[in-house]
């Protein structure tokens, strides 16, 4: 097959086409590698589905701590979403869908804080002591003792996560056996981290533990390695296995928190963020594990937008310079929507978190492709 040679007069306007299609797939091969090193973050809720397990969001609550799946905004009221996500951004985007038989109000304010969600917990009341409990000891396990039954700790170290040794009453088998001894094992002190083969494990609660997501969200969190205890199969096999530990999850009860600004030291109790008083029982949880850390002053600095009326669709927009708080110690960004005008629904709210080009990003992303490679072929 012979092909006919383009005519004399067409060949410089072919290589000038040529090389505008090799600039063009080389600008988009660089665009393409910059939005892998530097991406866009999406997240989004929607309203008309709100039990989907596709969103990124949280469920939405207003400012008394009531969950709103449905959009329902009544005037001077309030929206607040919580985020867990990573990276240094340098702006945040966002596009929220109003019901098109609703009015859009005006003025709406958007506002944004960067912490840990747990320290943004209602304040409960102080704590300064051990719980009141009647604990037993004899033959080598310890006992505690609740409405005339008999509950075993799994083992040693699991009564010491909670109390030092001098707070269990030795007493004889013989004793004990007034007693209905429960089926039920308990076990390490909720808040800690226990390590068994070769996973890292959340005591989340009595019954029940999470695997950390990976390393990078270990430390993101606000965990340290050091404070891992390792344990056994019987003592990790009194819980069940919860879903797994990502950047952006509450911290769980027993979690303490120390405030830089002023030295204070705070426990997760009750779904309140009390204060942990000195004394005794403070020291024995320092003893245990090291607090996480966290600025007050930090925690309620603030950067906010207010959305408007865009040209097309019945929705409002607006974006935000996140550098203030971007790199302000916490893994979540709470998000608070305040209604000034008329009651209206939401439909849809979509927020895009921009990466800041920057070498701490680059190299942040750089070490996450590489856990990710190393955990995909079981080598981390």
């Amino acid at each position: 097959m012979s092909f006919t040679p383009l005519p004399q007069e067409l060949q410089s306007k072919y290589r000038i086409a040529q090389g505008i299609l090799y600039i063009s797939v080389f600008l988009l091969f660089c665009f393409l590698i910059f939005r892998s090193l530097f991406p866009a973050i999406i997240h989004t809720f929607d309203f008309k589905n709100p039990t989907s397990s596709k969103h990124d969001l949280s469920v939405p609550r207003d400012s008394q701590g009531s969950y709103i799946g449905y959009g329902k905004l009544p005037q001077d009221g309030s929206l607040i979403f919580k985020d867990g996500t990573s990276g240094l951004y340098r702006e945040a985007e966002f596009q929220i869908n109003i019901d098109k038989d609703k009015a859009i109000p005006d003025p709406l304010t958007l506002t944004l804080r960067h912490g840990y969600a747990a320290t943004w917990l209602p304040a409960g009341p102080s704590v300064e002591n051990f719980p009141e409990e009647k604990l037993y000891t004899a033959d080598g396990s310890y006992y505690r003792l609740k409405d005339q039954e008999l509950i075993r700790y799994v083992s040693r170290d699991a009564f010491l996560s909670r109390y030092p040794e001098s707070r269990a009453e030795v007493v004889t088998p013989e004793f004990l056996k007034d007693f209905n001894l429960s089926e039920t094992l308990l076990g390490f002190r909720p808040g800690l981290l226990v390590e068994y083969a070769d996973g890292v494990f959340l005591i989340a609660s009595e019954t029940e533990m999470r695997p950390i997501g990976s390393a990078r969200i270990f430390t993101n969190v606000g965990y340290r390695f050091e404070d891992v205890k390792k344990v056994n199969a019987e003592e990790l096999g009194i819980y069940t296995r919860g879903k797994i530990f990502l950047s952006g999850d509450m911290h769980p009860e027993g979690t303490v928190f120390l405030d830089t600004d002023n030295q204070k030291y705070f426990i997760v109790q009750n779904g309140n963020l009390s204060e942990l008083l000195p004394g005794e029982y403070r020291d024995y949880l320092l003893s245990q594990s090291a607090p996480i850390t966290f600025s007050e002053s930090s925690n309620n600095k603030t950067v906010s937008c207010n959305p408007k009326k865009v040209l097309v669709f019945h929705r409002v927009a607006c974006e935000v310079d996140l550098e203030p708080i971007s790199d302000l110690v916490g893994s979540d960004y709470e998000m608070r929507l305040q209604n000034g005008g008329v009651d209206t629904d939401l439909s849809y709210y979509e927020v895009t978190f921009l990466t800041a080009v920057n070498r701490q990003n680059f190299n942040f992303i750089v070490t996450q492709v590489k856990e990710n490679f190393l955990t995909r072929f079981g080598l981390l």
